[in-house]
């Protein structure tokens, strides 16, 4: 990230994962500062989110059922990539 004036805010954690990079220390408390504010100005928006997880997860196990195959490939992709940020 190279703007500076950013670190310890919302946008400077977006810039941070756009780059696709670790985000620092400020701007990972930057944005859970607004996601915390956020929340509590949105309240409806916490069922609406759930109920969007909770269909989300059971359209996934379908999937996985009707194409166990692919998904288990995807599936083996997406955790080679998520060891390797961590």
């Amino acid at each position: 990230m190279t703007d500076a004036t950013e670190h310890g805010t919302h946008a400077g954690y977006r810039r941070h994962v756009d780059a696709g990079e670790p985000a620092c220390d400020a701007c990972l408390e930057g944005n859970a500062a607004y996601v915390q504010k956020w929340r509590i100005e949105h309240p409806a928006s916490r069922g609406a989110r759930n109920r969007y997880q909770n269909a989300r997860g059971r359209a996934m196990t379908r999937l996985a059922q009707a194409h166990p195959g692919e998904f288990d490939v995807y599936m083996a992709e997406e955790l080679r990539v998520e060891t390797s940020r961590g």
